[in-house]
């Protein structure tokens, strides 16, 4: 909080620079370091990775993938993004053999073939719980409620700023019987 203080002045942080960090940390993370947020969905990695945690990815080569990795990878049969940990890679001359599997399935996924200079996303960091919050927050009740929130707050700092401005302009305005000053 001190910190806060020396830079910007403030004694603590306004509202609108909370919605700022919150709102723009995760793009500029993602534009100048590379990082993704994901939501997991699918138990396939539990207990390392749970449905509801947040996992953050970055860009990386497939001649750079190394076995006991989580990456990403699409998955025609689901439509969909899994992160599953690489079991078995094998980097040939411009070409990549990687088989992955879910910590909690039973079985291998299909083996996949990728050009080595062809780039996936690695999970570098495991956020637990935050992606329950994050999917709240796409709900339609809470855009309306957070819009009816944001709103009120409009309209109440709205009538503040309206008192104190008449509050100072009843301070400037001389009493009936009291003579003004030149």
């Amino acid at each position: 909080m001190e910190y806060i203080k020396k830079v910007t002045g403030l004694k603590a942080p306004s509202f609108g620079i909370v919605l700022l960090m919150l709102f723009f940390a995760p793009a500029v993370a993602s534009f100048y370091f590379g990082v993704q947020p994901h939501v997991v969905s699918s138990a396939s990695m539990q207990p390392e990775i749970n449905p509801g945690d947040v996992i953050l990815t970055r860009l990386i080569k497939v001649s750079e993938v190394n076995r006991g990795e989580v990456i990403l990878l699409f998955d025609n049969k689901v439509q969909a993004v899994q992160a599953h940990r690489v079991i078995n890679v094998l980097h040939n001359l411009g070409t990549s053999d990687i088989t992955t599997k879910g910590d909690s399935n039973p079985l291998e996924d299909k083996l996949i073939s990728e050009p080595s200079n062809q780039v996936l996303q690695k999970v570098v960091l495991v956020v637990p719980n935050v992606g329950h919050v994050l999917e709240a927050t796409h709900s339609s009740s809470a855009k309306y409620l957070g819009g009816f929130g944001l709103l009120s707050i409009f309209v109440i700092r709205m009538i503040q700023r309206v008192r104190i401005s008449k509050s100072k302009n009843e301070e400037k305005k001389p009493l009936p019987n009291q003579k003004v000053r030149k």
